[in-house]
């Protein structure tokens, strides 16, 4: 229990550290978590019978994830294309690779530059989405409202939790839990407000931590199915009792995109 707070009260530090300095410290932050996120899910996938070519893969998500944040600040969009290019040589290179399943090795090689690296880039500009200069509040925000329903769905399935979420996948997990993260983080945004971009309306926010919520509620489900499938108990060991960094980033994996929009359509 110690050594999962020492490690908690860390990784909090780190992550609100580098959101609120500057968008430079988060770039640097999302593409540590990519390349080690990638490399996590490589790791599980190579206990199959599947062969994902490790450092293709991560080139390729670490490009995106530049690109999209050069594209962004720089309105250099050179390594964006860049990125177009580099699942080319692994397709081609399946024309010689000896493996018994080369497209199946090809396609999780570059499932996981979708999974993992393309909601990382997002969320390395999201703080850049509502406006020219970076909105860290935007980007703390989002991570707020994941942590925040986190902490409390666990508090409320585990006091007042009867009913399973989706017992095939997550046993633990429970609708009552699932509620009461919910009904927080919707209370809770009310007083992000403040932080947000000029002339942002509360339901705005409220909207926002909605489809953060419930989007990353699926991006939780979705790690613990391929956990499960491969017969796996934690992503990794980075985090000395959290597990890897996709235990710890599996609800971004599914919530960034719709985060995203989002913020594009309401703000």
């Amino acid at each position: 229990m110690m050594q999962r707070a020492i490690t908690g009260a860390i990784f909090l530090v780190v992550m609100i550290s580098g959101i609120l300095y500057s968008e430079w410290s988060l770039f640097a932050l999302v593409m540590l978590i990519t390349a080690g996120g990638q490399w996590e899910y490589y790791r599980m996938i190579n206990t199959t019978d599947a062969r994902p070519k490790r450092l293709l893969g991560t080139l390729t998500g670490l490009t995106l994830v530049a690109g999209a944040f050069m594209c962004v600040k720089m309105h250099d969009p050179t390594l964006l294309v860049a990125t177009l290019l580099l699942p080319f040589f692994g397709i081609a290179d399946t024309v010689f690779n000896k493996s018994a399943k080369p497209y199946h090795d090809i396609a999780h090689t570059f499932f996981a530059v979708l999974y993992i690296a393309l909601p990382m880039a997002l969320i390395g500009i999201m703080g850049l989405q509502v406006s020219d200069r970076y909105q860290a509040g935007v980007v703390m925000f989002y991570f707020a409202t994941i942590w925040i329903y986190d902490t409390f769905a666990y508090l409320s399935g585990r006091f007042f939790g009867k009913h399973k979420l989706l017992e095939r996948v997550s046993p633990k997990k429970t609708w009552e839990g699932a509620a009461g993260g919910f009904l927080t983080g919707i209370a809770a945004s009310y007083f992000a407000t403040p932080f947000m971009p000029e002339g942002t309306a509360w339901w705005q926010c409220a909207a926002f931590a909605a489809v953060v919520m419930v989007t990353g509620t699926l991006g939780d489900l979705s790690v613990s199915v391929i956990k499960r499938s491969v017969g796996a108990k934690d992503t990794g060991g980075l985090l000395p009792g959290h597990g890897g960094l996709l235990d710890r980033f599996d609800s971004q994996l599914l919530s960034a995109a719709p985060a995203y929009l989002t913020l594009w359509l309401l703000m």
